[in-house]
């Protein structure tokens, strides 16, 4: 099994005070997924292009220190999917272009330190 996911874009802080950030990340996501089972011979190959939206909220507990809350999420919007399943003792090969066909998230919670260079 390989997964990977690529995302790249810009980030924006707005400052709600001396505490608090709000972040946004918004840009491209490409994910590959590629999965292979030799006992029953099933596989699949997953390519998918889309959009990466990540919203967070930062607090400041120090100067050096934050503790950050967040969601990431992306939309597949173009997508290729090939592979080969076993169903009832029957190899089936399919082949399918999806359009919008996965949307995932995930949340976090994130600790993190400040270096000033």
């Amino acid at each position: 099994m390989f997964t990977a996911s690529f995302d790249f874009g810009a980030s924006f802080r707005f400052k709600i005070s001396e505490k608090a950030q709000l972040y946004s990340d918004i840009g491209a996501a490409f994910t590959i997924l590629e999965w292979g089972d030799f006992e029953t011979n099933d596989s699949l190959s997953y390519w998918s292009a889309g959009i990466y939206v990540g919203p967070a909220l930062q607090l400041s507990l120090s100067k050096t220190l934050y503790l950050e809350f967040g969601l990431i999420s992306i939309f597949h919007a173009f997508s290729s999917q090939k592979g080969v399943a076993q169903i009832n003792n029957r190899q089936i090969e399919y082949d399918d272009t999806g359009r919008w066909d996965m949307i995932s998230s995930s949340v976090y919670i994130n600790i993190g330190w400040r270096f000033f260079l």
